[in-house]
């Protein structure tokens, strides 16, 4: 899963404090816009993101935010570190090391 969304931010403090971190969350966001911008149009990464939208694969895929699905499975791997803490490790295969 992906999930896309505009910038956030919590915040304390008077009226220019507020209207200050307003700007600059604003102004993120927009970078943000930005940077998605190469490989999706405007108006559809805005919606997105402003929808605080989540993303299977494939459809981050179908909207070009990812180049390709690398192994719909994970490959379970074996860890004491992890089994010490009760998870199991799921290693991505992608045939590059």
């Amino acid at each position: 899963m992906l999930m896309v969304h505009n910038a956030q931010t919590f915040v304390a403090g008077d009226a220019k404090k507020l209207r200050k971190a307003a700007d600059d969350v604003e102004k993120v966001s927009q970078a943000v816009l930005k940077s998605y911008t190469n490989r999706v149009d405007a108006d559809t990464m805005k919606k997105l993101l402003d929808d605080e939208t989540y993303l299977t694969a494939e459809e981050a895929l179908k909207y070009g935010l990812i180049d390709e699905i690398i192994d719909a499975e994970p490959e379970e791997v074996e860890s004491e570190i992890f089994e010490k803490c009760g998870y199991r490790l799921h290693i991505w295969r992608s045939g590059r090391c």
